[in-house]
């Protein structure tokens, strides 16, 4: 599992040390930037991920602010660049304006990568999530009713169809362990 999650990370968070010797610490700097975070909208949150210089100049038109790519920090794709930081507070100032379904419309019209931020508590409630049955009910033969989450991935070969977890003592005998 450590490696896993390492290789997932060290994607983009290897950064400046993948070269040796390294250019740059790691640490991806929009990932990690305090300023990269959800969007305010006016009922909510929203994820918005303008990593193109021409998405963050099509997002400030969209936020109804075209003047702000011809700014000195934001005029050329290096100004861009290195007020990255800045860019996200404008954006951050400019969200609230709209509700997080009008701006996933617009940013969806406009191929600008979003999508609304949902609470943990309501999870299972997201309609694309139903829709694509992520979600499964199930019954485990001892605990009871549980949600089985599907794999959200398919492989050409092979599956990752599971059961239930096993009781305490199940396998044994298959294992040639003692009885519990």
């Amino acid at each position: 599992m450590f490696e896993t999650f390492t290789h997932f990370m060290a994607q983009e968070h290897l950064f400046g040390a993948t070269l040796v010797p390294p250019l740059e610490p790691a640490g991806y700097p929009r990932q990690i930037d305090p300023a990269r975070q959800p969007f305010p909208t006016a009922d909510g949150h929203i994820s918005l991920v303008p990593y193109t210089d021409a998405a963050l100049i099509k997002v400030f038109t969209l936020l109804g602010a075209p003047e702000l790519a011809l700014e000195d920090r934001f005029a050329t794709p290096r100004a861009r660049a290195a007020n990255i930081t800045e860019a996200y507070r404008e954006i951050a100032r400019r969200t609230p304006a709209r509700t997080t379904a009008e701006w996933t419309r617009i940013f969806a019209e406009n191929q600008i990568p979003a999508m609304p931020v949902r609470d943990l508590a309501d999870i299972t409630s997201d309609p694309h999530l139903i829709e694509v049955g992520l979600f499964q009910p199930r019954t485990h033969p001892t605990e009871g009713e549980y949600l089985h989450l599907k794999a959200p991935v398919r492989f050409s070969v092979g599956s990752c169809a599971t059961g239930p977890a096993p009781t305490i003592g199940q396998d044994n005998a298959e294992l040639g362990a003692a009885p519990v």
